[in-house]
Formats: structure tokens, sequence, C-alpha cells
């Protein structure tokens, strides 16, 4: 159940929501771009574990909004390990949002009327990627098994690369804005498939990615 959210908070709650995990109740504070949290300090989001709810504010800006979404994830995996008994974890919620909002981002543009013309400027940037580079993409998102010369919609769960130190290719491919790299807290490098590209990969495998 979701309170006073805006229609992307609610497309983004429906994005990541899991069918095999118990509902978890957000709530959206209107007019503020940070919270208060338990401990008196401000931030994004709150997830109350005796109650299984979700407190996150409006995001007034552009770059509020962002964080919010990715909020929303974080506490969101919370939810999972919780209602799973899991030990909350903290480096694998803020991966779990990492993934999440740029593929939500992929899906809304797949989805608005701007499609079209977002398809035109990305076929007019000339990416030169290589066959590895094409490679690692794939096997971020889960690709590189059981899907080559198949058309259509290819439905994925996963978007990330655990590389453990900086790749070459992959840092080529952060510059170009096609990928994003995440350090986590021991040192080790994670990368992923950022929306535009996915787009790029669509085109050259000549099919759609759908999130499971």
């Amino acid at each position: 159940m979701i309170y006073l959210a805006n229609d992307e908070i609610r497309k983004f709650a429906k994005f990541i929501s899991k069918p095999d995990v118990r509902a978890v109740e957000l709530y959206v504070i209107p007019g503020y771009d940070v919270i208060e949290t338990p401990d008196g300090k401000m931030g994004f989001a709150v997830y109350e574990t005796e109650t299984e709810r979700i407190f996150v504010p409006e995001g007034l800006t552009e770059d509020g909004k962002e964080r919010v979404l990715a909020s929303i994830a974080h506490e969101y995996f919370h939810h999972i390990e919780h209602t799973k008994g899991k030990t909350h974890n903290e480096e694998e919620a803020e991966n779990f949002a990492q993934r999440m909002v740029p593929a939500f981002k992929s899906e809304l543009v797949s989805d608005s009327d701007t499609k079209q013309d977002f398809e035109k400027n990305k076929m007019d940037n000339n990416y030169h990627l290589t066959i590895q580079q094409i490679s690692l993409m794939q096997h971020a998102l889960g690709l590189d098994d059981g899907v080559h010369g198949r058309r259509g919609i290819i439905a994925t769960c996963r978007n990330y690369f655990d590389a453990g130190e900086s790749i070459k290719a992959w840092e080529d491919l952060t510059k170009k804005g096609l990928a994003g790299r995440h350090i986590r807290s021991n040192g080790d490098v994670e990368y992923w498939v950022t929306p535009e590209g996915i787009e790029a990969l669509e085109r050259i495998m000549l099919i759609k990615i759908k999130w499971n």
C-alpha cells in the first residue's frame, strides 16, 4: 500500500516489488527532500521492521527525486531481508538500489512518448563498441547464456558485474555513459549497464529487455 506517492514513485514501487515477498507500506512525506531518522540524523528513508513500513520524503528537486527512488529500493531490500529472517546488509541493499534505479529509468524511456526521439539520438552516436565490451554488458545482464540467436523480448533479473578490480573495457563504457561503477566497502569494483547501454545492446542484439 502506498500513501501520498506521485506517479513515478508508484510505478517504481510496482517495478521493484517481488510477488513472493510480503507487502510493505510506503509513506511519502510531502514537501521535504530529507527526513529525520530514528537516531536523529537526516536521511532519505526509514524502514520500521516492527510495522513493516517505509517512510521517504517527496523529493523537491530532480536530484532529490532520484535519491528518493534509490532510498526506496534500498529500504525495500531490507524489507526483503526482514521477511526472510536475514540480517540487514547495507552493501547488498545499496547494490540493489544501484541496479534498480537505472533499470527503472530505462523502462520509463521505453514506454514514453519520446522513445522515437530517444532512439534517434542514440543512433546518431557512434559508440565504437568492441566485442569484449558487448560480451561484458551481456554478462552483466545475464544475457550471455542461452539467448544467442533469439529475438524479441528477453527477460532478465540482474544488472551487475562483480569485477573485483577496475577493467579497462568497463572503464571505457563508463566514460561513454553506457555503464556505471560502484566501489564496495572492501575496495572491490562492481559495474552495471546504464539505460543508455541497455538501449545500445538492444539494438545490437535485436531484442527488447524486460525486467523480472
